[in-house]
Order: C-alpha cells, then structure tokens, then sequence
C-alpha cells in the first residue's frame, strides 16, 4: 500500500511540473513585450500568422487591423484552394458564421430607428406567417431585445447549413424544425430569466424583418446595412458571382468540405471579405467616436453596447478587461470557417481574423489576445482561461504518455514462461480489458472526430489546441491493449506447451 501511495505521489508531483512548465510554454509564446509600435505588431503577427497556420493545419486565412477608425493593414495568408494553389487575398469571400448575427443586429436595429419596430413590444404583433409553439411558461412576452440578447429562453443554438446542391427549407419550415439537425424553435426556459446562446431567435427575428419590410432578409440587408457601409462583396445569400471569389472550406483534418448555405441567414448566413467586414468594424468605432455619417447613430450603438446577461449586448459580447478598458468581440463558427473580430472603442483600434479551416479558432485566440496585449497591457481573461486549458490538455496527456511507457517497461519484463501459473486465468482477463478500452477508443473517435453524435459537427475543432495529442495517446493506449493480448495469448501457448511436456 505505502508503494502505491508514494507511486500515485511522484505521479501527482511529475503531473504538475509538466504543468507548469506547459503552461509557461504558453504564456511566453505570444510575448510581444519587446513591440514598440503598431507597424511592428503588424510585422509580428503577420510572421506569427504563417507558423501559427503550419502549426494547427489552416489552408487560409484573411486578417485586418483599424487604426483610429481607419483601416490600416489588410493581408491574405495561405490557400484559398489547395487543389488550385489560389492564394488568399483582401478579396477572397469567406463565411463569417455568427458573426453574421452583430451585422444582423444593425439591420433590426435600422428598423427600430425607423420607428418600424419596437425593442421592448412582444414580438408576436410582427408575426403572421409562423408563430411560437405554447408551452409550460403559458402566455409569455418575448421581445426583440430578448431575441437579439439570447435572453429569450428559446432552443436551437447553431446550424450546421445544407450543400449548395440541396434544396433550401423555407423559414417557416427551419423554424418549425421541418430540416436537418433542428428540433423546431420553442422555449426552453422562462423569456428574460437566464443567458442562452440561440441562433433560433436571430432566425426569428429573421422573419420579423421579413415580416415588416415585405422583403427577402437579404435583400432588405443588403440595400439597408451592407451597400450603405460600402460592403460590395458581402451579401446574406449564396449568389454565383461569389463562385469565383470564395474560398474552399476545410475540416480539422484539412480535407475539403462542401459549400454549406443557409436558411437561416441572419444567424449564420453572411458572405464577407476582411476589407469588407474592416469597413463594418471601423463603422462602429466611428459612430461611438461621433460620426453621423452611418445608418445607426451613437444612442441607438451605444444601446446594443450595453450588456444584458453575461456580458451579451445586442449582437456584441462587452468583457471589461483588467485595466477597466472595454473590448466588443464576437466569434463565428460554421463547418469548415471560423472568424473572429474585436474592437477597443475608447481607442478607436479593431481587429479582423477570417479563415476556411475548422481550425481556426485557435488562431483566433491567439492573435486577438497579442494585439489586445499590445493596446491594453493585459490578456483577457478567456485567454488566461484558455492557456490553461490547453496546459492542463498537454499535461494529462504527457502524464498518460509517461504511464504507458512504464507499462510497457513492466510488461516486458514479465513476459515468458512461468509454469506456476494457470494458463486459464490468463487470456479471458486480457480479453476484456482490451475489448473495453478498444470500445471506448472507438466511442472517442466517433464522439469527438465524426459529428455523429454532435448533429455533424467536429467536437475536436471545438477543444483546445493540443487535443489531438490527447487524442494520440488515447490511440497508443489502444495499440497497447491489443498488443499485449496478443502476446499474452502467446505466452499462454507457451506455458501450456510447457507443462504438457512436464
């Protein structure tokens, strides 16, 4: 007993060195203390950009800075077809997924400043051509501040899109969950209660702009909010001009993924450039700074701004950093896209990051936390989080690394002939134990790299950098096991041969 506790122990000391060493690896990776200008921080995360997208597998990617409200630096790494050899550029179109919902936002809001549409009223007054299923809350209200705050209380949080060669469901249709991987919109929770992530209630208010304006949402988006901000290569909709200029989108593994279109355009349907979504950032900083020169002025701006439950204003998330300094950011994620923009507006600086790989998160992660290092001095808190969590993903995997070593060492050494043991009892127990964990390698497998059981997704993009070692050594233990079954069933053909000749 006292071995196996000072083995556990050494085990417990050797887990949290590595660690801490990992987690050190990570927080000096990004320094940029020696950065003195922001023509300097361009040149390093444009040279960090290239090794970063080697090091977690991203074809392509777009990035933007703004500078005092102006666009300063627009540059396209990588792919934008690696069949093709096409080279990302300022006008390569990629799928911003969420972050269609801030762009969203503007075009309810325009509607409100218009005097057409009414945060706080319910919003079943706008609604004729599809309604709120009842449920156990009874007669409630939901209104379009609730909707665009992911306060409402409503189900479905994203959509995994449909190929370009599939037939598109209607609204009414996605909103009834008449399409794959949705269930039907309806409530989940008392309106106004609690914070819900629901791509369902921007789909919503989807309809309510239709509803009001007579139009398609695209259209009425793409005449009210996107051309009026001089976005000429965005729209909400797939259009065959867009063939020429889009990007291919890959998955975690780098294979090519379909086109995805949607439905549900207002949530995650918007088609960007980074010098396009540059001019929306940069519209922002503008307005907060006094500009009247946009489609939404300062009160209506400064209203969606202002954070309703945990720290989601209407279309933007609002953190407070440790210097008290405000950052506005939102993230998108489709299959095959990630995009990410952020903006300080006490200092007029944003930032822009697109990519067409499922990767791309991580990259995100990191050059959004250097340049909010540079502007403010500090990390954001969700970066320190995340550090750690890829530490800690690092750490159990090295420690898992290690203890499978020392099995193999101690099994070695246990091999061949022992005549005073029963070959009976030898196989059926090792059989077992293999079929167990190669059950669980292959539950791990489907779970985190299949979408069979995430309505298509890949959960592994979803995790922290470093999971596929996680990942490895799963696989090594599972190598394992059946190794040592098989060499087990020949020692037992070893010693039964044995004591037979006995």
């Amino acid at each position: 007993m006292k071995k196996q506790f000072r083995f556990t122990y050494i085990i417990c000391i050797v887990f949290v060195l590595i660690f801490i060493f990992n987690l050190c690896l990570g927080m000096n990776k990004l320094d940029i203390s020696s950065t003195n200008s922001f023509k300097e921080l361009e040149e390093n995360i444009s040279n960090k950009t290239n090794s970063l997208m080697n090091e977690y597998n991203i074809p392509g990617a777009a990035i933007a800075f703004i500078k005092d409200g102006k666009i300063d630096y627009i540059k396209g790494f990588g792919l934008s077809d690696k069949e093709k050899g096409t080279k990302v550029d300022r006008n390569t179109v990629f799928q911003v997924a969420s972050n269609s919902k801030t762009v969203s936002a503007w075009s309810v809001l325009k509607l409100v400043s218009d005097g057409k549409l009414d945060l706080d009223a319910n919003v079943d007054k706008y609604l004729t051509r599809w309604k709120i299923p009842k449920s156990k809350y009874g007669d409630v209200s939901i209104t379009l501040r609730e909707l665009l705050s992911h306060t409402a209380g409503l189900s479905q949080g994203a959509y995994i899109g449909y190929s370009i060669d599939e037939k598109l469901p209607t609204l009414e249709e996605s909103l009834s969950g008449a399409t794959a991987g949705t269930s039907g919109l309806h409530l989940i929770m008392k309106p106004g209660t609690k914070y819900k992530y629901s791509g369902g209630g921007y789909t919503l208010a989807q309809l309510i702009v239709e509803e009001t304006t007579g139009l398609p949402y695209a259209k009425f988006a793409r005449e009210n909010v996107l051309r009026p901000l001089s976005m000429n290569d965005s729209d909400f909709e797939w259009n065959p001009q867009m063939k020429t200029k889009i990007a291919k989108a890959y998955d975690s593994f780098g294979r090519s993924l379909p086109q995805y279109v949607f439905t549900e355009e207002c949530a995650a349907g918007l088609y960007t450039t980074a010098a396009d979504f540059a001019k929306f950032v940069a519209a922002n900083i503008n307005i907060m700074k006094g500009s009247s020169d946009y489609i939404l002025n300062n009160d209506a701006l400064s209203e969606m701004l202002t954070p309703i439950k945990n720290d989601y204003g209407l279309g933007y998330i609002i953190k407070k950093l440790p210097d008290n300094t405000k950052l506005v950011y939102h993230g998108g994620t489709n299959r095959g896209w990630r995009s990410q923009y952020a903006f300080l507006p006490d200092k007029g600086d944003g930032i822009v990051i697109l990519t067409n790989s499922d990767n791309g998160a991580q990259l995100h992660m990191d050059l959004l936390c250097m340049w909010t290092k540079y502007e403010t001095g500090y990390y954001p808190l969700f970066y320190i989080k995340n550090i750690t969590l890829r530490a800690l993903v690092k750490s159990i995997a090295c420690t898992l690394f290690l203890l499978l070593l020392m099995l193999i060492f101690k099994f070695k050494n246990k091999t061949g002939p022992k005549p005073s043991i029963k070959p009976s009892t030898i196989l059926p127990f090792e059989i077992i134990k293999c079929v167990v964990f190669e059950l669980f390698v292959i539950l791990w497998w489907l779970v985190f790299y299949t979408g069979v059981f995430s309505g298509g997704w890949e959960l592994n993009s979803l995790m922290p950098a470093g999971f596929y070692w996680l990942t490895i050594c799963v696989l090594c233990y599972g190598l394992y096991f059946i190794a040592k079954c098989f060499v087990e069933k020949i020692v037992k053909q070893k010693i039964t041969k044995f004591t037979q000749n006995v």
